[in-house]
């Protein structure tokens, strides 16, 4: 019973340990739980003593931090071509408070967490429908009247009907001629 718990508790730890190494992006060494470091990059192998757990082997007094929402909103403001203003009104907040987060000053509370990754799913899909790059058409009305700056920062975020505005710029673009994107709900 005792092996059985020493098992899983290595195995809890080495889950953590190797997170965490995934989150640096540099994990050149392995440890394993006889105490050996190992050159290699073998991942997480649980088979009981020779467990190994990928660490980051530099500057051991630093911790290991991730920036998901500063590449979140980066990733935002470049797809939809948004200034920090703009950017600050998508999130529901000021824009104080985007700069602090970007600086990394500050974590986002749990709800503006939610709104920014619901951000970043629609600016990750628009990038891959390789809809157009829409800075020239954010004050324009595109579904039901509403621009794209009033879908980014409805609440909650409808990552749909931003991506079918996208479609719609597309199929504009696709038609020069068009000087006003037609509303087929209208």
């Amino acid at each position: 019973m005792a092996i059985n718990q020493r098992k899983a508790e290595t195995e809890r730890v080495a889950q953590f340990m190797a997170a965490s190494a995934c989150l640096s992006e540099i994990s050149p060494f392995a440890w394993d739980t006889t105490g050996g470091r190992h050159p290699e990059n073998s991942g997480i192998d649980a088979t009981g003593s020779q467990l190994r757990v990928l660490v980051h082997p530099q500057n051991y007094s630093q911790p290991v931090q991730a920036k998901p929402i500063t590449e979140a909103l980066e990733a935002i403001r470049t797809t939809f071509g948004l200034t920090m203003e703009m950017l600050s009104d998508a999130c529901g907040v000021t824009r104080p408070l985007v700069y602090r987060w970007l600086a990394g000053d500050v974590t986002p509370k749990r709800q503006n967490q939610q709104r920014i990754f619901r951000l970043r799913e629609a600016a990750l899909n628009w990038q891959r429908e390789a809809y157009p790059h829409p800075k020239n058409h954010l004050h324009e009305p595109i579904v039901s009247g509403k621009t794209l700056l009033d879908l980014l920062n409805e609440d909650p975020v409808d990552v749909q009907r931003i991506l079918f505005a996208g479609q719609r710029l597309k199929l504009a673009e696709l038609d020069a001629t068009a000087k006003v994107i037609p509303d087929p709900f209208e």
